[in-house]
């Protein structure tokens, strides 16, 4: 069985366990990927594993989730069990919580260049340093451009949720990307791949 180490947001080290029932970790090329973690609810470390709080597969910074969801299993009879399933999204996640908008008084935001310059345009905008601060997420940083992708493109957003953004360059590019932990910024890092 692979460990699992249990994180806070801010990457505080909660608890380290490697005896449950079962993982189900799915990575994306394009998108968020997601988790679904079913553990004994009379295991060591059960309690830590609450909303917000990050799973981290093998110390592995590239196999990290938010755990979403917390909820008790039901048996075959459809009564409570003793398994909780826990489910989350990877870090990159994080992007279905903004919607890119506009710059004021422009009806797109939009941007020009190689598919990680575009990505990471719209990420720096709307997470990282957005111009209205109550948007900024504190925690996540970009990974430095490496102008990857084969050739420029132009996107406009208007009222899109960022992931979607995101996922749509992804696709139409072949330009992968994600959310990874950079333990020694202790941050959350986006950065874009090529298969």
């Amino acid at each position: 069985m692979k460990s699992i180490r249990i994180l806070s947001p801010d990457l505080a080290l909660l608890a380290e366990i490697d005896d449950y029932e079962s993982l189900q970790f799915e990575r994306q090329y394009h998108s968020a990927g997601s988790f679904e973690l079913r553990i004994n609810s009379h295991k060591k470390h059960v309690d830590k594993l609450q909303k917000k709080n990050l799973i981290m597969l093998d110390n592995n910074p590239n196999k990290v989730g938010i755990i979403r969801s917390r909820e008790i299993g039901l048996d075959e009879s459809g009564k409570q069990s003793e398994t909780w399933i826990i489910t989350g999204e990877t870090l990159g996640g994080i992007t279905k919580q903004r919607v890119a908008i506009a710059p004021v008084g422009q009806l797109y935001d939009t941007a020009t260049g190689l598919p990680e310059t575009v990505m990471k345009h719209y990420v720096n905008n709307h997470l990282v340093n957005p111009t209205d601060i109550r948007r900024k997420m504190s925690q996540l940083v970009l990974a430095p451009d490496l102008n990857r992708g084969k050739s420029s493109i132009t996107f406009e957003s208007r009222h899109m949720i960022l992931h979607n953004v995101l996922e749509e360059i992804s696709k139409l590019s072949g330009v992968g990307w994600e959310v990874h932990m950079n333990f020694a910024a202790k941050k959350w890092e986006f950065d874009c791949y090529e298969g």
